[in-house]
């Protein structure tokens, strides 16, 4: 009998003992809050990055009441191309904000809109940047940095959570943590992590590129020294396939009807590529069927503004000095 009793407590300090490191790791999940997405946060400065819809919607449930934004910019990560502070200029009383996500969608900006409308926010103002990827999109991607808040989509707390508590696990990500937890080094080419710090305003959601600051230091050495980044051009028109079917029109002509029950003033920037791919003629023209022509902008293709290397950063995003140029076009009378 005695025998068997060791036997079962050997048992169940092996296990406790196998379940330790887990363990361990739960705790400091918990106690961290690596994510921030657990308590609530007037400052979203960290070293890993963060779900940019949850970032976005928090800041804006934050500052709602005492900033009365009613002026919104909806896109992909290029919307760092356009500060609110540019864009208020050419509002007449706009208070702006942004609510983007990294590879955004029309489904989430259409999600976006109805839990607006839920909480009563006046949207006077929308700038949509959108591009050839961001029209294709008809999901949500499900993964922690791009699932959506409950109170966008209607989901359970529970699996928003799980989720996070499941991204923390991911061995590539748990053993970069643990490293930059201990050492304070963190990688830039480690990916779902930062090395820059103070990069989101805590009251707009605007969002401060670091390489402006190398450009700045560097000058003309900045596309010089990153030449890899910057591959040649053929500067041959290259007409992308059209985008917008019968799924992706159900979601515009849902956002068309947002904004036309709110009676918002609605301008769309279709951004400009490094590879200056062009948005194909019928997806502009559905745009423009849907929002109007006067307020559909297509800077895709070769043009002057994607033809100057010293407007972009790398090859995926554009600078807030040519985001300037492009909103005193759209704002320009007519």
């Amino acid at each position: 009998m005695k025998e068997r009793s060791r036997s079962i407590l050997k048992l169940i300090r092996n296990i406790l003992l196998f379940f330790m490191p887990f363990i361990a790791c739960m705790v400091l999940y918990f106690h961290d809050d690596p994510f921030k997405v657990m308590h609530k946060y007037h400052d979203f400065d960290s070293r890993v990055q963060l779900n940019e819809t949850y970032v976005g919607w928090n800041i804006f449930m934050n500052n709602r009441k005492r900033e009365h934004f009613n002026s919104f910019i909806f896109g992909n990560s290029c919307t760092m191309a356009y500060p609110c502070k540019d864009w208020e200029q050419y509002l007449a009383g706009g208070h702006a904000m942004r609510l983007y996500a990294n590879a955004e969608g029309i489904k989430g900006i259409d999600l976006k809109l109805k839990a607006l409308e839920k909480f009563h926010a006046p949207v006077k103002n929308v700038l949509m940047v959108i591009d050839f990827t961001t029209l294709k999109k008809i999901s949500v991607d499900d993964g922690y940095s791009h699932i959506l808040p409950p109170a966008i989509s209607g989901g359970k707390e529970r699996d928003f959570q799980l989720t996070f508590i499941q991204g923390f696990f991911k061995p590539a990500f748990l053993v970069h943590y643990l490293l930059g937890r201990v050492t304070g080094y963190y990688s830039s080419s480690w990916e779902d992590f930062n090395t820059y710090k103070h990069l989101i305003n805590p009251q707009n959601n605007d969002e401060e590129n670091p390489r402006e600051k190398m450009i700045a230091e560097e000058k003309q050495q900045y596309w010089t020294k990153r030449a890899n980044d910057f591959p040649q051009r053929n500067h041959i028109r290259d007409i992308r396939q059209p985008v917008i079917y019968k799924p992706q029109l159900m979601i515009l002509s849902d956002i068309a009807s947002i904004l036309h029950r709110n009676h918002t003033s609605v301008k769309i920037i279709i951004n400009p590529e490094y590879f200056q791919k062009q948005l194909n003629p019928k997806d502009l023209d559905v745009l423009c069927q849907l929002f109007g022509r006067s307020n559909v902008f297509d800077f895709s293709g070769i043009n002057r503004f994607s033809s100057d290397i010293h407007n972009f950063y790398e090859q995926g995003h554009y600078r807030p000095l040519l985001g300037r140029q492009l909103l005193k076009i759209v704002y320009q009378k007519r």
